[in-house]
């Protein structure tokens, strides 16, 4: 995407705005995220998983 900053973009509109930085801190994050969007009134959550991130291998399931 074109827009270099999508965290402070989606997070005045989304119950969570995050990035995946390596892929094994995606199951803790996706977790969080279903979390706080079945939570109470359920919002929008935002989780950004850059190109070069989801080429890297890893061992998360």
């Amino acid at each position: 995407h074109e827009i270099t900053d999508q965290r402070a973009v989606t997070a005045p509109l989304t119950g969570l705005s995050a990035r995946v930085e390596q892929p094994q801190d995606a199951p803790v994050l996706l977790e969080q995220a279903f979390s706080i969007f079945a939570a109470g009134r359920p919002r929008p959550v935002h989780v950004s998983v850059p190109i070069d991130v989801q080429a890297l291998p890893t061992d998360a399931r």
